[in-house]
């Protein structure tokens, strides 16, 4: 069973260890063992000095006794505070005491019966159990507490735990209870917990705990911009609704929220304003009436007109399209390979954006290209022989090496050459080096590696080539003409798409009167029902002011009690952890800008 218990907090004490950047850390594991009072009896820091840039000495600072490394043999220095590891790239694990007041502590109290007693009381006796586990705290910063006990079966039953449970894997019961001590009231999270249970000369004589404020320090990082944000929302519209609510106007701001309170306060100073015209309304529309025999006669008027109108737009366009057809005749774009078909009204648009296309600079300068490629190519492989004697020779020395290595000769090909050449090297060595290295060559994994140096070589000698500012200045040099009438095509276009802009739009002016002029006759047999209407509107728009001085109330009542109280005091109690989550919760000494984190595993020895 305590080797379960045992396990568990290890996990959990790894879990919060772990860290996936390649910094300096110090991560501190603060061993202590204390009496059911809290009252410390040994206490052991293990430091882990992650050296994450694999530096060859590591500064750190402690007011630890009796350091020892007990991870490696690298020694260290200690002057004052500052403590020196000749660390070599290696990460430090040592271990110190010290008489510093961990930051936390559990304090036991069991009740028996209803009286205070002992563990050796319970451990004697029978009756009602009830173990409190609160939290003795050095200073204001909020810890995670997990507390493991081993249950017997046999001597407790009827178990009950507050802010905890009780873990069964099948063959033991361990007692599992949590807390969030030095974490602000307001959370409502628990600072202890609490444990009943029907004891029948039950031994509770030892308990693990692991606390560390890592999780905290995690989740406040990760959730600040966001829970900011949502503070900053919440503001926002307490003010907007208190101004709403008093009658006074919106405070400035912007954002979607922002837009929505202003359509609010704009609907309900429409909804005034609409409940005021609609006796207007009613007025006007006996004067609507008049007007609307005048307009249908206008209209007809304009109507009259159209066919004239259209007839021109016409003439223009063809007209301006007689023109390009003549500039692009004279402009020679059947040297570059380009025909176009006469341009009309229907077809512009499709024949110059092939045309474009064809003449797309991009594109002619990729061709252009990888045409100088192929005959860059060309010339190169006229050289494959020196390029292959060359990289041959290159591969040939590295098998010479390896073979040299192999046979315990550690040399390079050059100094083995030397070597023979000053009779170093015996005759049968050298044959037998001489036929590795000619076995070695001929072999298909060699064979492999050359050819394919060898395509290596002569591709990068064809970029280069190609890469040459004199043969890009010739590429761009032959696709220049191409270029000048893909602009002149550009511009012609931008024209041409001007003035069936402009006629299609006639077009459309002269439709849209020939559809009013018809839709007069209609407005003039419906403005008779419009004053029926506006009377009708004027009881919807009293319904509606109704409505929303009911809306009004709600959220004066309701929802605005809500931000102030709950909302609110959430988002404080977020931002007061967060700050008190700044403060160094560290238990030795950290140098600065050294990330770090420190997880307290403490044992309570209940029979003390």
């Amino acid at each position: 069973m305590k080797k379960h218990a045992i396990a568990l907090l290890t996990a959990l004490c790894v879990a919060t260890g772990c860290t996936a950047s390649a910094e300096t850390a110090k991560h501190e594991r603060v061993y202590v063992v204390v009496n059911h009072d809290g009252e410390v009896q040994t206490l052991l820091d293990n430091v882990h000095l992650e050296n994450g840039d694999a530096l060859d000495v590591l500064s750190d600072r402690s007011t630890l006794s009796a350091i020892e490394n007990v991870g490696g043999h690298e020694i260290f220095t200690l002057d004052g505070e500052a403590l020196t590891w000749q660390a070599n790239g290696s990460s430090i694990i040592y271990q110190g005491t010290s008489d510093k007041r961990p930051n936390i502590l559990p304090k036991v109290t069991f009740m028996l019966d209803g009286k205070e007693a002992t563990a050796e009381d319970i451990k004697n006796a029978q009756g009602t159990v009830t173990m409190d586990v609160s939290f003795l705290m050095a200073e204001n910063t909020p810890y995670l507490a997990l507390s493991v006990m081993p249950i017997d079966e046999d001597t407790l039953s009827d178990i009950s735990v507050e802010n905890g449970s009780v873990m069964n894997d099948g063959n033991h019961k361990v007692l599992v209870g949590w807390a969030v001590p030095g974490l602000d009231e307001d959370a409502e999270l628990p600072t202890h917990f609490t444990m009943t249970a029907t004891a029948d000369h039950a031994d509770l004589s030892w308990m693990m705990t692991f606390a560390t404020s890592e999780p905290l320090k995690w989740f406040c990082d990760e959730a600040d911009e966001k829970i900011s944000s949502l503070s900053n929302t919440v503001d926002e519209l307490k003010n907007g609704l208190t101004a709403l609510c008093d009658g006074e106007a919106l405070p400035e701001g912007g954002g979607k929220l922002h837009d929505g309170l202003t359509a609010l306060f704009s609907l309900y100073d429409g909804v005034a304003a609409l409940n005021d015209g609609s006796k207007s309304l009613s007025d006007g529309a006996k004067s609507l009436n008049d007007g609307v025999s005048e307009l249908e006669n206008g209209l007809t008027t304009l109507v009259s007109n159209n066919d004239a109108l259209n007839q021109g737009a016409a003439q223009l366009f063809d007209a301006v399209l007689a023109t390009a057809n003549q500039q692009l005749a004279a402009a020679g774009l059947d040297t570059v390979g380009i025909t176009l078909p006469e341009l009309t009204s229907e077809n512009y648009a499709d024949v110059l954006q092939a045309a474009l296309a064809q003449l797309d600079p991009e594109t002619l300068l990729a061709t252009a290209q990888a045409a100088a490629r192929e005959q860059v190519k060309t010339e190169v492989m006229k050289q494959e022989k020196v390029v292959r004697d060359s990289v041959t020779q290159a591969v040939q020395a590295q098998v010479l090496e390896g073979v040299l290595a192999q046979s315990g000769l550690n040399m390079t090909a050059e100094d083995y050459s030397k070597a023979v050449a000053a009779g170093q090297v015996t005759h049968e060595q050298a044959q037998q080096i001489s036929a590795a290295v000619k076995q070695l060559m001929n072999g298909k994994e060699i064979q492999a590696q050359l050819e394919a140096a060898v395509a290596e070589q002569i591709d990068a000698l064809v970029e280069q080539n190609v890469a040459d500012e004199s043969v890009q200045k010739q590429l761009e040099e032959a696709i220049a003409p191409a270029k000048a009438g893909y602009e002149a095509l550009t511009s012609l276009k931008t024209q041409l798409d001007s003035v069936n802009t402009f006629v299609t739009g006639l077009s459309s002016y002269t439709d849209g009167v020939s559809q009013a002029a018809q839709g007069a006759v209609a407005l003039h047999n419906g403005s008779s029902q419009l004053a029926d209407g506006a009377s009708q509107l004027s009881d919807g728009t009293t319904q509606l002011a109704d409505g929303l001085d009911e809306l009004k109330q709600t959220l004066s009542a309701d929802v605005l009690p809500l931000l102030n109280g709950d909302v609110q005091k959430a988002l404080d109690v977020f931002e007061n952890t967060k700050n008190q989550l700044v403060s160094d919760s560290s238990f030795d000494l950290v140098s600065d800008d050294m990330a770090h984190d420190v997880v307290y595993i403490i044992r309570s020895d209940l029979n003390k």
